[in-house]
Order: structure tokens, then C-alpha cells, then sequence
């Protein structure tokens, strides 16, 4: 693309499940973009939404891996649109970017590449820092801006009615959406543990899933905002 580097400071965080293309990204990113700084790594979808909850500055640009094996990096994208209408995600892929490249979208990304084109991952995150997103549109596919891609996720769930979860399953459902365990989730509510797993397998029933980790995904992609 031929980009101009002058350019300021730029704050991004990594999500990807494998520990060793983090270490690698960061140090590539940072010997090819010398203004970027890494403020953190997650290994994994929960890790980086509690990450995202905690951390004390805001990435401008969140990486994130599609392949992940707690949280699908579609789910961890929509929770993070749904909880920012001003942060940029980059979606990341090891296989073709045509696989993903729709659901990220509809997921409220403003891009994909495939992460073993460093040149291209390094033009894609100068662009989104200044606010270039014509630049990420692929084929026919179209990335909206932050704010618009975080109307368009929200309008998701607009419709849908969870009147049967009761108000201690929905307190259960946002902590652990943080990434904080059952027994953690607890502890903050002053319940015990046995009656949390209690709480939270009601939630898988009422939500039509099979696991834990699928009610969290659920409730992210689809409420999380509505309260």
C-alpha cells in the first residue's frame, strides 16, 4: 500500500489461543510499526473480555484470532462491538480470510487479513488508525465504522425477550461474561458455588444451549448490552 509512517502513537492488544504467535505478533508488530504499543495478550476469548473490563486504558485496535477454543473469535468480536462503539477490530486468520471474512463483519469488525501477511497486518492497523475503512472492505464485502458496526450488533438482539431468566441468572451470566469463573462469580455474590452452578444451569436450559461456555457466548453476542 506504500503508507506514509509518520504517525502517532498507537495502542493495540492481541487475541489469539496460541501463545507463541502472540509473543511472535509482538515482537514483528513492534519491529515493523516502531509507534505501536502492545498494552496486553490474551490467550484466550474469556481472558480478553476480562482484560478488556479491567484494564485501566482502552486499546485503540483489538487483534483478534477467529479460531479459538473457549469463545469463537466472532462471539469475542460481538461482545467486544457490543460493549464499545469506539474501539477497532481486526480480525485475524491462519486459513482464508474469504471463510471468515462475512460473519466478522456481521460481528461489527472494521477488517480481516490472514496474520502470515505481515505487510498487509501492518498497513490494515496504520489504516484503521486513521480511520481508513474504505481501505478494509473486501471483495463485496463491506466493514462498517465502530460506531455504526456497534448500532448494527445491538439492533440483534432488540427483539429478543428474556423474561425467563431470573435477575441473579442475568448478575451470573455479566460476571462470567468478564471472565471471572463460577466460583469467582460467587464469591462476588455472596453465594455459594453449588448454588452459582445451580444459577447458571438454568441459564444454559432457558437459553437453548448446551454448555456453559455456549450460554456465555449466547448472552454476549445477543444481551449483554440490554442491561
Amino acid at each position: 500500500m506504500g503508507i506514509d509512517m509518520n504517525i502517532n502513537k498507537i495502542r493495540v492488544s492481541l487475541v489469539d489461543n496460541d501463545v507463541i504467535v502472540l509473543r511472535a505478533l509482538s515482537v514483528i508488530l513492534k519491529r515493523m510499526i516502531p509507534e505501536i504499543e502492545i498494552l496486553w495478550c490474551a490467550s484466550s476469548g474469556s481472558i480478553a473480555l476480562k482484560y478488556f473490563a479491567d484494564y485501566h486504558i482502552c486499546p485503540e485496535i483489538i487483534l483478534v484470532d477467529m479460531s479459538m477454543e473457549d469463545l469463537s473469535g466472532v462471539e469475542v468480536c460481538r461482545v467486544l462491538r457490543r460493549k464499545s462503539d469506539k474501539i477497532k477490530i481486526l480480525a485475524m486468520t491462519a486459513f482464508s480470510v474469504t471463510e471468515f471474512a462475512s460473519d466478522a463483519s456481521d460481528a461489527g469488525v472494521q477488517g480481516i487479513v490472514n496474520k502470515a501477511d505481515t505487510a498487509v497486518l501492518r498497513d490494515m492497523i496504520i489504516s484503521l488508525h486513521r480511520n481508513n475503512y474504505l481501505a478494509m472492505n473486501y471483495m463485496s464485502i463491506k466493514f462498517k465504522n465502530p460506531f455504526e458496526a456497534n448500532q448494527q450488533v445491538l439492533m440483534e438482539g432488540k427483539n429478543i425477550h428474556v423474561d425467563k431468566l431470573t435477575d441473579r441468572e442475568i448478575e451470573i451470566l455479566n460476571i462470567c461474561l468478564k471472565g471471572y469463573t463460577l466460583k469467582e462469580a460467587a464469591k462476588l455474590l455472596h453465594i455459594s458455588e453449588s448454588t452459582a452452578k445451580t444459577h447458571m444451569r438454568n441459564s444454559i436450559s432457558k437459553l437453548g444451549v448446551r454448555n456453559k461456555v455456549q450460554a456465555i457466548a449466547k448472552w454476549g453476542s445477543i444481551y449483554a448490552k440490554k442491561f
